[in-house]
């Protein structure tokens, strides 16, 4: 029987003050006793820089142990991200996560959203979307706070 691909991880992955528990090593060797052999993994950009993101994670997966790919996600656009995708693709990245969720840390604005994926049409890449409202959230979170819940 052939492994299993895990599309979808957060190894060593930063997030709102907390960093996943699991690292290339740990989370790998724990999959591949379950049977999975590769996954792809989520990149963040670091400080909106998809190459420093992407060399980031280069370092992270050092201690690998498995098969892995990534995904990068996207946090902000202008033409220096547009040209850094094409970049990414020849180095084999072909999907690009686009969050309208998180403001404040990852969320893109519609516009945002809307040059990404015409990028990655550009690119034959896959965009992917968290899809909630962030705008909605934010304010809920807020009036949550504010009654003192």
């Amino acid at each position: 029987m052939p492994g299993g691909i895990d599309p979808h991880t957060h190894l060593d992955m930063p997030f709102m003050g907390q960093v996943a528990c699991d690292d290339f090593y740990s989370g790998q060797a724990a999959a591949l006793a379950g049977g999975t052999t590769m996954h792809i993994d989520f990149a963040l950009p670091v400080n909106h820089n998809l190459m420093a993101g992407f060399k980031e994670w280069q370092r992270k997966a050092k201690r690998a142990c498995a098969d892995y790919g990534f995904h990068m996600a996207v946090t902000k656009w202008d033409e220096q991200v547009a040209e850094d995708m094409g970049k990414l693709t020849a180095e084999g990245i072909n999907s690009f996560k686009f969050f309208l969720a998180y403001k404040g840390a990852l969320m893109v604005t519609d516009d945002e959203l809307l040059q990404g994926m015409l990028r990655c049409r550009q690119l034959g890449a896959l965009p992917q979307v968290h899809a909630e409202n962030g705008e909605a959230v934010a304010l809920g979170q807020q009036l949550v706070y504010d009654a003192g819940n």
